[in-house]
């Protein structure tokens, strides 16, 4: 039995693909990932996840002014002809598009082939940009059709649930967490990084740099000689601009691009992880950040910015700093308590024992399973409890 992924960016840009081939290889025998390398990154036509081939379409969109956006016309056209033919060729049973540039093509051939579409909704469409209200109803309301066209929903947080409407509420809906393995256990304290000097509060910054995730603030903070804020920041950047900025500020390191286990040491070893969107865009608001539960599994705490999802719970169960967007003052008051060695070290122990006390990823992966069973139907549920025997064991 098949199922294709499609994700309109590179696939590894977090773990989602991963996480979701990890549930789907327990139902499926027949896996393939397709996706879009539009950031220009060197990367080849073919590539391997967990075992599974992925076909990566190269069509760079890095470039200035004007060019940028012709390439983009074309360049979201030719990938829906790309991923549609792929479609057509490949003749799934099932087709799991992230975001609504990689579902298009998937409801295409839905009506074509007959195969179930799930439409994995990271980043709703309609509150990603600032849209007029006019245009952002016409948006949605287009959105809304697609969800009516797909066979089944996956959503990160049950903040998007709202945004699903009539139609999408009515499809059968799965909320899997964006949590992770714990891998605390294969990060070697004697070859990772140095803790901060005494007195100092390291942050990490990894993932997607940007402006509209605290960025310049994050600066300011760092920038005086005698601040006793220092940051290490690890990704890439945008607009690019910033990478020079963060390489010229004494108080910060630029690490470039790294490995997902060497974000996950940098992260274990900083005061905190910083996790700040701007809550003036909606979507921003209902984010589900995979560095969330990947710093509490390190036991390392967080920094959320007021007005997120998570930041209220965050906030009661002491696993972090909530701080307002864009206020580099009370950002150097609220980073202060983390210079306190004690309350440092009884912070991380919470975040670790909330990690340990909540959803893991095991248990979501079930989740994902049943959910892929009742998608299938009786057909799909006898090949299922097959395979998880074989993977339990």
């Amino acid at each position: 039995m098949k199922i294709l992924l499609i994700r309109s960016n590179p696939h590894d840009v977090n773990q989602a693909v991963p996480r979701t081939l990890e549930a789907a290889s327990a139902v499926f025998d027949d896996l393939r990932v397709i996706c879009w390398n539009h950031r220009g990154l060197p990367l080849g036509s073919r590539d391997q996840c967990n075992d599974v081939p992925v076909l990566r379409f190269n069509f760079s969109l890095r470039y200035p002014g004007w060019r940028r956006i012709v390439r983009a016309v074309i360049g979201i056209l030719w990938f829906q002809a790309w991923a549609l033919g792929h479609i057509l060729s490949y003749r799934p049973r099932v087709v799991q598009a992230f975001d609504f540039y990689a579902v298009l093509p998937a409801v295409l051939g839905r009506l074509l082939t007959g195969c179930k579409v799930v439409y994995d909704i990271r980043d709703p469409l309609a509150l990603s940009f600032a849209f007029s209200p006019v245009l952002r109803r016409i948006v949605y309301a287009v959105d809304w059709c697609i969800m009516g066209l797909s066979s089944a929903i996956v959503v990160p947080d049950e903040s998007r649930i709202d945004y699903l409407g009539r139609w999408g509420r009515r499809r059968p809906l799965v909320v899997v967490l964006n949590t992770c393995h714990d891998q605390l256990h294969r990060l070697d304290e004697t070859t990772g990084y140095e803790p901060p000097p005494p007195g100092k509060v390291r942050i990490a910054f990894l993932g997607y740099i940007a402006s509209s995730r605290g960025a310049d603030m994050l600066l300011a903070a760092c920038a005086g000689e005698d601040s006793f804020v220092e940051v290490w920041a690890a990704g890439s950047c945008s607009p690019a601009e910033l990478e020079e900025q963060f390489k010229r500020s004494p108080g910060a390191r630029w690490l470039g691009k790294c490995g997902w286990l060497d974000s996950l040491a940098i992260a274990r070893s900083s005061s905190a992880v910083w996790i700040v969107y701007d809550p003036s865009v909606e979507v921003n608001r209902m984010a589900a950040p995979n560095k969330l539960y990947e710093a509490l599994m390190l036991g390392t705490p967080v920094v959320l910015s007021e007005g997120m999802a998570q930041a209220h719970w965050v906030r009661r169960e002491g696993l972090g700093l909530v701080i307002r967007y864009n206020d580099p003052v009370r950002l150097i008051e609220a980073l202060t308590a983390l210079r306190d060695p004690q309350a440092l070290e009884q912070m991380r122990r919470r975040c670790r024992d909330y990690f340990l006390r909540h959803p893991t990823l095991e248990r979501e992966l079930k989740k994902y399973r049943r959910f892929y069973t009742r998608l299938l139907g009786a057909s799909g549920a006898k090949r299922t409890m097959m395979q998880e025997t074989t993977y339990r064991s």
